[in-house]
């Protein structure tokens, strides 16, 4: 699976977009018109939250999660990926009612199925298990940065907060490199390599 960070000029969403991540599983038909985003951002309150998209040429579905209901859609995720090898076959997170939810499927030993529904509209995505894995991985990563640099703002930062931080920023290059590697890219993963040993020194 490919997965991009990027940020977009904030002139052209008001200043209240943050960043994002941009996953692009293996089998996809269109690997420029299908993908699935998490994106952070900000309300007029000034309060985060989080959009989590899925987009295919065929159709396009948007969620908005507040922190809380983000931490509950990664352990939701994490609870069924634990459950691979229990037989777990199907789950779903309902997000504000029936008509709005996020469905898991397994469909082998191998590969699962993420469904997005919003009422008539379903948008679908096949994973791998290392694929659901590294997106599971990538928005905990996104919700543990937030969480440390939020806590940042309102207390001192001491020797263990600035060592949670790294960790968190060296987890999430690491992410970035094994995304690099699989997609042969040489150039971003010279570039990811150099600022992993940059933060390491």
């Amino acid at each position: 699976m490919e997965i991009n960070n990027f940020v977009v000029s904030k002139k052209n969403l008001n200043s209240k977009f943050k960043y994002g991540l941009k996953f692009i599983p293996e089998r996809v038909l269109n690997k420029y018109s299908d993908y699935m985003l998490v994106i952070l951002r900000k309300n007029f309150k000034n309060k985060e939250f989080y959009n989590i998209c899925f987009k295919k040429s065929t159709g396009f579905n948007n969620f908005t999660f507040h922190e809380e209901k983000f931490k509950g859609f990664i352990d939701f995720l994490n609870n069924f990926y634990k459950s691979l090898w229990k037989g777990k076959r199907e789950d779903e997170f309902t997000i504000d009612d029936e008509n709005k939810k996020i469905v898991l499927t397994l469909l082998d030993e191998k590969h699962m199925k993420i469904s997005s529904v919003k009422g008539e509209n379903r948008v679908f995505f096949l994973l791998n298990k290392e694929e659901f894995k590294q997106y599971i991985l990538s928005l905990d990563a996104i919700y543990r940065e937030r969480k440390i640099l939020n806590s940042l703002k309102s207390t001192d930062i001491d020797f263990i907060k600035k060592e949670e931080k790294k960790e968190l920023y060296l987890e999430t290059l690491y992410i970035l490199l094994n995304s690099s590697i699989d997609n042969r890219d040489e150039d971003r993963f010279n570039t990811i390599s150099k600022e992993i040993n940059r933060i390491k020194k």
